[in-house]
């Protein structure tokens, strides 16, 4: 009620809806329908309220995503890096409309954010591993993601503790994430084939001239570095059937000794997921055109791997897409809702 710029008001209340379509969107992921509060709570007696549908819920959901897309400009208010944009709304609206398999209307909505290349207003980084190492915040990749702050402050991340390879060299992280050997095969080689069809492929030598995004989402023994020194081995990977290779993802590559203070922000939603939502529903609506390629092949290129091959029926192309979802988003958050 206070008196204020209209326009700026109708920004506050653009970033609290996308906040809550993006909460009340995931509890219906996990629960389904979920009791849905939408109007202030006078008393306790209030906070009593029956269950809602799935369905009840994501239709609130889709009216604060599409009020949030409307009312949001293409830079943050005040211009601070990590608030809410119409490129963020516009890509979580792809998601909503994507889980619920509404895809000619999925990739409507990606097919807005995608326009926005032409302006500059989103784009692919040109570096992959730095938008999950803490070295570049601002990118125009990244649509949405949770902000932390090192330095003692407390707002950091225990994050890059946590997840951070233990190995006396180079880290005190906790190693609590092991990966085994299907990850890692999912992975084609440098010339853009699996590795069951590449000539590049050495069983000896396995993870060499790989897809670069191995290198960027994973330290990998004798090929990575960490902290300035030689990756080697993390400590913790004998706990499991596991061959030493360990996440990279949200880990400070140069911070030796971690004090649960990162300062790497985990990323809710990025342009490279928007391709591969559009790509998605695009194919699941009218099969693999050229605009289907067209995506995919952005992504791929920014891997240096070569334009996929031509001519894909639709069911090849929906385990193609499966498999690029893998590897591109892992260890992003994605995955569990993906298979489901």
């Amino acid at each position: 009620s206070i008196p204020m710029d209209a326009r700026l008001k109708e920004g506050y209340k653009a970033e609290v809806r996308f906040l809550r379509a993006l909460v009340y969107f995931d509890l219906t992921n996990h629960y389904g329908g979920v009791p849905l509060i939408v109007n202030p709570i006078a008393k306790r007696e209030d906070a009593k309220v029956p269950r809602n549908t799935k369905e009840e819920v994501l239709a609130v959901v889709m009216e604060d995503i599409d009020f949030a897309a409307d009312n949001l400009g293409v830079s943050p208010l005040s211009d601070q890096i990590g608030r809410p944009t119409k490129q963020s709304a516009l890509g979580l609206k792809t998601r909503i409309l994507l889980y619920q398999q509404k895809w000619a209307e999925a990739a409507a909505a990606a097919n807005l954010v995608i326009a926005m290349e032409s302006t500059g207003d989103v784009q692919l980084s040109s570096n992959y591993a730095s938008l999950f190492n803490g070295t570049n915040k601002a990118d125009k990749e990244i649509l949405f993601d949770i902000q932390f702050k090192g330095g003692a402050v407390g707002e950091g991340s225990n994050f890059t503790t946590f997840y951070g390879p233990n190995n006396v060299a180079t880290g005190a992280g906790y190693g609590s994430i092991t990966y085994m050997e299907p990850m890692f095969d999912a992975f084609p080689m440098s010339d853009g084939l699996p590795i069951t069809t590449s000539p590049l492929y050495d069983p000896n030598n396995p993870y060499a001239n790989r897809d670069s995004r191995l290198y960027g989402s994973f330290y990998v023994p004798g090929i990575s570095t960490h902290a300035g020194q030689p990756y080697t081995v993390n400590n913790y990977g004998g706990q499991l059937p596991s061959i030493g290779i360990h996440t990279k993802k949200w880990v400070g590559e140069f911070v030796p000794n971690y004090n649960e203070d990162g300062d790497v922000n985990f990323i809710i939603l990025r342009y490279g997921d928007v391709l591969l939502m559009y790509a998605e529903a695009q194919n699941e609506a009218v099969g693999p055109d050229a605009s289907v390629y067209s995506a995919l092949n952005k992504i791929r290129n920014r891997a240096e791997l070569p334009n996929i091959q031509s001519g894909m029926t639709q069911v090849q192309m929906t385990n193609f897409i499966r498999n690029e979802r893998k590897i591109e988003l892992s260890q992003e958050g994605l995955r569990f809702l993906d298979l489901i």
